[in-house]
């Protein structure tokens, strides 16, 4: 799955996530690439901004991630 955010003063993250079916998920933000393992959380800087990544229990088979953008770049 790929996402993109644009912020009003133009700054853009591109997000990919990956799940799959041997190996752990991962994302790759602006070319960053960061794998976790079930219930992890961190932070990255990425472009002069700052993303929280939260990879919560699995539910029912499902794997779960979720991304907080907590800066844009300026």
């Amino acid at each position: 799955m790929g996402v993109i955010v644009r912020a009003a003063n133009h700054h853009t993250f591109y997000f990919y996530l990956f799940n799959p079916s041997a190996g752990r998920p991962y994302v790759i933000v602006n070319g960053h690439k960061l794998t976790m393992v079930e219930g992890q959380e961190t932070h990255m800087a990425v472009s002069g901004g700052l993303v929280a990544f939260h990879r919560r229990g699995d539910s029912g088979g499902h794997k779960q991630m979720m991304i907080e953008i907590l800066r844009m770049g300026r």
